[in-house]
């Protein structure tokens, strides 16, 4: 199954045993969007269920990050959104508020802005502030280089080397200075 995404942050806070914000958040999706929300610490009931998955699919909902709960574990595995939360709960909460709409969360004691770069997959979730957006690519391209030369260089039968002995003794003398 797929478990990777990367889009805009669309943002929602939900207070304890609250899922307002979430419930609400879904009227300013966008196709691609990453709907972020932040629980704020609770862990007393889910945020969302299969059915507002559902609901996220149909308006083009690229993934979703929850630093609380969810609820229907089999139901969203086969809506096919990745989901990332913090646990499983059969405990639903209330539409009572408070909430947020887009504006900045901390979710996952990371500050993320609306507009913000979410991607995920099986190996977790990052944030690129907006602001950052070009200086990251241009790292990654960097870095997804060097990676496709060093595969090449072990197909050769070539060695290659994790660390650069000459730095490593470099810092080794400034320790000891």
């Amino acid at each position: 199954e797929k478990m990777s995404f990367c889009g805009p942050a669309v943002t929602t806070f939900c207070g304890p045993l609250d899922n307002l914000g979430a419930m609400a958040i879904l009227d300013f999706v966008d196709r691609g969007d990453i709907i972020v929300i932040s629980a704020g610490g609770d862990l007393k009931a889910a945020k969302i269920g299969d059915l507002w998955l559902e609901v996220a699919k149909k308006k083009g909902v690229a993934g979703v990050v929850c630093d609380g709960l969810v609820r229907d574990k089999e139901g969203l595995l086969a809506v096919g959104v990745p989901v990332f939360s913090r646990g499983i709960s059969s405990n639903s909460g209330f539409k009572n508020g408070p909430s947020t709409l887009n504006l900045p969360v901390v979710c996952g004691g990371i500050n993320i802005s609306p507009g913000d770069i979410i991607a995920g997959d099986r190996d977790g979730v990052v944030r690129i502030p907006k602001t950052d957006i070009a200086k990251v690519e241009k790292n990654l391209n960097e870095v997804s280089n060097v990676e496709k030369d060093a595969i090449s260089a072990l197909k050769c039968g070539k060695k290659i080397r994790f660390w650069n002995r000459s730095e490593l003794e470099k810092k080794i003398e400034l320790i000891n200075d």
